[in-house]
């Protein structure tokens, strides 16, 4: 199971808190005794950062989220909601071409809860694990059920870059609104295919930022990306990585006023099998 290991702040949208390897809370774990190399930065050559996948590739990803949200009302009254989830994906590459590659996703399992005095449905959760008798007016349910037993297609170009996520408009009821959406997949599941894109590499010591934008309740967020490749050591690549997400410009109406947040942790890639450890 992949995991990408992200601590801190919680950034408003899409934030990433992924905890620890479980394997190091084990008392069982007995870490290796034997000495890990450093590779000089001068002898490491361009470390390729994007995914390298053949048809019938399988593998799997895990995304534990919290996402924290809070406006505050003309009165002053701050509102707030807490948003966490854990989602276990499962991946299987159908097609790979020049043009970039189509990988089939599904939902292993999909554990969520909404808390919080500014949440829409808060004091809601949903196991996928959980049957169906228990799930009759809950919203969360209503809305997350038929995506977690679906397929979706996440496409990507020839840099490895996600494209678009097929098949999830089908999968949301008519009408209705989900906490997922396509951003906020492709947001989680970038990092699986590709930490840079153009080069798709990077020497240690290097940074690189991106910039994208989305749009929620009448807001234009701008979101900041910076990682940088901080050392090789083994066959494994670490990166710092920091997100942060700014107002750019709408208003919520009401003279409801938004808070941003800043995430910052840490990537460990296989430069070998190019895949996140």
């Amino acid at each position: 199971m992949k995991r990408m290991m992200l601590a801190g702040a919680m950034m408003m949208l899409g934030g990433l808190s992924v905890r620890a390897g479980a394997q190091m809370d084990d008392p069982k774990f007995v870490p290796r005794e034997e000495p890990v190399v450093e590779v000089p930065a001068e002898e490491v050559k361009s470390v390729p950062l994007t995914a390298l996948l053949r048809v019938d590739d399988e593998f799997a990803y895990r995304a534990e989220s919290v996402v924290r949200q809070r406006v505050t009302t003309p009165a002053g009254v701050a509102l707030e909601s807490v948003n966490e989830s854990d989602a276990e994906f499962v991946f299987r590459v159908v097609a790979v071409t020049d043009a970039g590659a189509d990988v089939e996703m599904r939902y292993a399992r999909l554990r969520v809860s909404v808390t919080g005095s500014g949440a829409a449905v808060g004091g809601m959760e949903f196991d996928s694990d959980e049957s169906r008798e228990d799930e009759e007016g809950n919203l969360l349910a209503m809305s997350l059920r038929p995506i977690v037993e679906g397929v979706m297609t996440v496409v990507l170009d020839a840099r490895m870059e996600v494209k678009e996520v097929r098949g999830l408009a089908g999968l949301i009821p008519e009408g209705g609104k989900s906490l997922i959406t396509e951003e906020s997949i492709i947001s989680t599941v970038t990092p699986v295919f590709a930490l840079r894109g153009e080069p798709g590499e990077a020497r240690v010591g290097e940074a690189w930022t991106s910039e994208g934008t989305e749009k929620q309740r009448g807001v234009v967020l701008k979101r900041t990306s910076t990682k940088k490749l901080e050392r090789v050591s083994g066959g494994e690549a670490t990166l710092s990585m920091t997100d942060e997400t700014k107002v750019e410009s709408g208003t919520m109406g009401g003279g409801m006023e938004l808070e941003v947040w800043k995430t910052t942790g840490t990537a460990v890639w296989d430069a070998k099998e190019r895949r996140l450890v």
